[in-house]
């Protein structure tokens, strides 16, 4: 995807986070830079899936006043 697609990715969750907190409703937007998988491949860039599942728990259950 180039940086346009995810500059307009970022803006719209920027948008709904906006709309949506009078209403107690929390966006994230992630970034994955690189590739998933259990085992890496080569020189590229893996990224276990437990290890993003365990950052997307730890943004759920974060503290609201410290919202990141």
């Amino acid at each position: 995807m180039s940086s346009v697609g995810k500059f307009g990715l970022r803006s719209l969750a920027q948008s709904l986070a906006r709309e949506l907190n009078h209403q107690k409703i929390d966006i994230g937007h992630f970034i994955i830079d690189g590739g998933i998988d259990k085992e890496s491949i080569g020189d590229y860039q893996i990224i276990h899936p437990d290890h993003i599942a365990k950052q997307y728990l730890n943004f759920y259950e974060q503290d609201k006043v410290a919202w990141s």
